[in-house]
Formats: C-alpha cells, sequence, structure tokens
C-alpha cells in the first residue's frame, strides 16, 4: 500500500488534498447552512405553538376554578331565602360569601293550597341577588349574579314551607 506523498509549503509538510471529482456526492457548507435554517425556523414554530398551548391550559384551568367557586357560592346560598335574609354573609372554610338581594318583577304575589290567589297565606317573589365570593387559598374573588324566589308567611306564627 502507497503512502500519500507530503508536500512541502514553506517549512511545513502538508498532505495533499483529494479534487472533489464531478458527479461526487458530499455534504457541503452550503446544504449544512440550509439544514440549520430549516431546523431553526421548524423549532421557532413548534416553541410558539407549545407557548400557545400552555397558554389555553391556564384559561381553562382559572375557569375551571371559577366554575367550581360558582358552585360552593350557590350550594351555599340554597337555603337563603332572599324575602326574609335580603342581605347577609357566610364564611365556611375559607370561603367568604356576601349578597344583597332586590325584588324584581313587581310586588309579591300572595299563594296558599286552600285560599285564592288574592287572599293566599304565602308572599312569593323573584330576587336577584348580587354576590361577591372570596376565597382566601389561593386568593380569588368573583362576582356573579342570580334570581332566586323568596317566599314569606303573611299569617303570623306559620311555619315555613
Amino acid at each position: 500500500m502507497a503512502r500519500p506523498s507530503l508536500q512541502w509549503r514553506g517549512r511545513f509538510a502538508v498532505k495533499p488534498t483529494r479534487q472533489r471529482r464531478a458527479g461526487q456526492r458530499g455534504f457541503g457548507l452550503m446544504e449544512a447552512i440550509v439544514a440549520l435554517v430549516l431546523l431553526a425556523g421548524t423549532g421557532a414554530v413548534l416553541f410558539e405553538w407549545m407557548q400557545q398551548n400552555l397558554r389555553t391550559v391556564a384559561r381553562l384551568e382559572s375557569a375551571e376554578r371559577e366554575r367550581l367557586l360558582q358552585e360552593a357560592a350557590l350550594g351555599l346560598l340554597r337555603g337563603v331565602n332572599p324575602a326574609l335574609q335580603p342581605e347577609g354573609e357566610r364564611s365556611v372554610a375559607g370561603l367568604s360569601l356576601t349578597w344583597q338581594s332586590t325584588a324584581q318583577l313587581g310586588p309579591p304575589r300572595r299563594m296558599g293550597s286552600d285560599a285564592g290567589p288574592a287572599t293566599g297565606v304565602w308572599e312569593v317573589s323573584l330576587h336577584r341577588l348580587e354576590i361577591t365570593v372570596t376565597q382566601q387559598q389561593p386568593a380569588l374573588q368573583l362576582r356573579l349574579s342570580v334570581l332566586q324566589p323568596g317566599y314569606r308567611s303573611v299569617l303570623t306564627g306559620s311555619p315555613a314551607p
């Protein structure tokens, strides 16, 4: 096997470089640059796509926390009669709830099973409750408005239904 001969350039010995023949395949500098540009562009697009997905997940988690807080608030208000208790406050396990109600749709109507509509034993009315819900951990405040029926006895000493 013959060893390639060394060429002398000044004081240094240099191996002769191989010349590319026509039609010989290889990966040159220009191809490498184009490949890196394509890789960088694809990486940037993928990075932005992932950021958008993370923002969407954060919005969904926030909406879910608000929905759960609304459900908890409505559960606490389930036993409230706005005709008898037009405003109030309740606190349970890090959840604080305040409300104010206003009667809606005109004057209350009298209702009863034995009496006619004008002489009933119950006044029934519809109330709009403006609710403020505050959660301690994680800190979150929410305002909502709901319609809830209210009732009160026209006769004194009558028990609630």
